[in-house]
């Protein structure tokens, strides 16, 4: 059930016309949390790779103009791999941050 609701998030977040970013980016800039409970949770391997997608398909969109929340999330994912041995999960973790890096490079620098 959970992957199917994030699979259907990741739908929604990629299909949203240009026009109709800022007026729903507060909508899908709240699910980062939940998503961060997901990936931090005991839940399934596949659940926690959705998660990760889900953020990754987040970050392209809404990362430019909103970095804070993404910035946050990047402890819960750097720590993922540490906590699991599936290497896809370690793959997902690795293709989310660099989405997150290359679609707000900018306040990345900062960060760090």
């Amino acid at each position: 059930m959970r992957r199917k609701a994030l699979s259907i998030l990741n739908e929604r977040a990629t299909s949203l016309p240009k026009e109709d970013i800022s007026t729903y980016s507060n909508l899908f800039i709240g699910v980062i949390e939940i998503l961060e409970r997901v990936i931090s949770s005991d839940d399934s391997i596949v659940n926690k790779q959705t998660a990760l997608l889900s953020i990754e398909m987040l970050a392209k969109t809404f990362a430019r103009g909103q970095p804070q929340p993404f910035l946050s999330i990047i402890p819960s994912i750097v720590s993922l791999p540490s906590k699991s041995s599936n290497l896809q999960v370690i793959a997902s973790c690795l293709v989310c941050l660099g989405t997150l890096w290359f679609s707000s490079l900018h306040s990345f620098i900062f960060f760090f």
